[in-house]
């Protein structure tokens, strides 16, 4: 029988259908891709110098407002050399010390300061040189007595307390050292006495002051000006020669071991680390 073309042409359109439903069945499915997601790629943590070299040795007063405000080498720092390696605060210091080198503050976009080594720039002033070596060299003698135990000493107070390192272990020791004629000395003192008042109730920390004056002289200047440390005379010689004590006012904080674990310069850092020795957010 022969069909019309309209016809041959419907037949052969179901035919395709069928054997195509057919093929569609018998393929296996193939499973769905599930590729893992890409990881986030956090940029690279990005310093920059808080100032140039060249501008902060270009003249002394530059110098002099950049030391005074970034420059802060008694605190805990990181260190990089000059190819931006670390290196530990010692050889760092020693670095500085040893004349030619810069301490540049590098900061990231988060506010976290790095401490980098720089060649002081050519015609720099043998004032900057200088007094960044005398004071590198003071942190690096500091440096290296943290973390070591305290000197040894027997104090008697001018009100006739005795204090030992025997007898003060398990307690908080701050020393401050100080003479009557020191202006700076004399000007953080309203500053420790709230310091003192604040831990008034604890009696796991001692405030001794060391003077190198004598009884009498202290004792009259103690009549007008208030001063709540334990205050012990006569102390040039072990705050020279034990301490080494560079400048003053100088503070020595003393673990309950008996450990010297931090020397600070002023009032405000020592405020910091007594914080902290006691678990404390400064």
């Amino acid at each position: 029988m022969r069909l019309s073309p309209p016809y041959f042409y419907l037949l052969l359109g179901l035919v395709v259908m069928f054997f195509a439903c057919q093929s569609h069945k018998t393929q296996p499915e193939k499973p769905l891709l599930h590729q893992k997601p890409m990881p986030l790629q956090r940029p690279k943590t990005h310093f920059v110098p808080i100032m140039d070299a060249k501008e902060i040795a270009k003249d002394f007063n530059s110098f002099w407002l950049y030391f005074n405000t970034y420059a802060l080498l008694h605190q805990d720092l990181q260190a990089v050399d000059e190819k931006d390696r670390p290196i530990d605060k010692g050889a760092f210091l020693q670095k500085i010390s040893d004349g030619g080198y810069l301490p540049v503050v590098l900061q990231n976009e988060e506010g976290t300061k790095v401490f980098k080594l720089a060649r002081l720039p050519k015609g720099s002033s043998d004032n900057i040189r200088l007094l960044l070596m005398n004071y590198a060299n003071r942190e690096l003698i500091y440096y290296r007595m943290e973390g070591k135990s305290a000197p040894a000493f027997d104090f008697t107070t001018i009100s006739g307390k005795h204090f030992t390192s025997s007898n003060t272990k398990g307690k908080i020791v701050l020393f401050k050292c100080w003479f009557i004629n020191c202006v700076a000395c004399v000007e953080e003192m309203p500053a420790l006495n709230k310091l003192v008042e604040r831990y008034k109730d604890r009696n796991d920390i001692l405030f001794i002051s060391l003077a190198m004056d004598p009884k009498a002289p202290l004792k009259q200047f103690l009549t007008k000006t208030r001063f709540d440390y334990e205050t012990v005379p006569d102390q040039t010689e072990y705050m020279t020669n034990k301490l080494h004590v560079q400048m003053y006012p100088t503070h020595y904080v003393i673990n309950k071991k008996g450990i010297l674990v931090k020397v600070p310069p002023d009032e405000a850092e020592l405020e910091k680390y007594l914080a902290k020795a006691v678990g404390e957010k400064p």
